[in-house]
């Protein structure tokens, strides 16, 4: 039997009921009402498959017509963005200032007391090995992971880690963390 038949037989009890009589018992009425009833069942189908294709095929036009635009626009960040009532313009991050620049002192020594009010933990940073304050500097503050820092002081990562948690070590014994 064909799977359409199959789906519509299972429907609902009244279309196996009909089938039947129509079929078993060769009743013409009943051979009548279920040609009605497939035939309503399959434009529901074909009904059905259109509106969805219909749907599909509509937004995917949407969907190059915006890319058409989008493409053609002029790209302008001087016009009012519709979430914020802001220029966009406004909303462009300036990198050309480094607010951790000044931190690092221009000798290249790490200052902490830009970063840390703790005096407790200043006073054990200070204590601790030039190397020390570069790796927790830039594991830290800078948040690099040790593969890059690793690669930056051409130390191996092993060597990072080490000296990082010595570094932290020390500071909670310090401060009885």
């Amino acid at each position: 039997m064909h799977k359409i038949l199959k789906k519509f037989l299972n429907e609902n009890r009244e279309n196996k009921e009909l089938y039947y009589k129509a079929v078993i018992m060769k009743n013409k009425e009943a051979l009548q009402e279920l040609e009605e009833r497939f035939n309503n069942y399959i434009f529901r189908i074909y009904l059905f498959s259109y509106i969805s294709k219909s749907i599909k095929f509509t937004s995917y036009k949407i969907k190059i017509q915006r890319k058409k635009i989008k493409d053609k626009e002029k790209m302008t960040l001087n016009i009012i963005d519709e979430d914020y009532q802001e220029e966009r313009i406004n909303t462009i991050e300036d990198t050309s200032i480094d607010f951790l620049e000044p931190i690092k002192n221009p000798n290249g020594t790490i200052d902490f007391n830009a970063v840390v009010q703790n005096k407790k933990i200043l006073k054990e940073i200070n204590k601790l090995t030039n190397r020390q304050k570069e790796i927790l500097y830039d594991c830290i503050i800078l948040d690099l992971d040790e593969k890059t820092v690793a690669n930056n002081l051409k130390i191996s990562i092993q060597s990072v880690n080490k000296t990082k948690n010595a570094a932290i070590k020390n500071i909670k014994r310090a401060i009885g963390a």
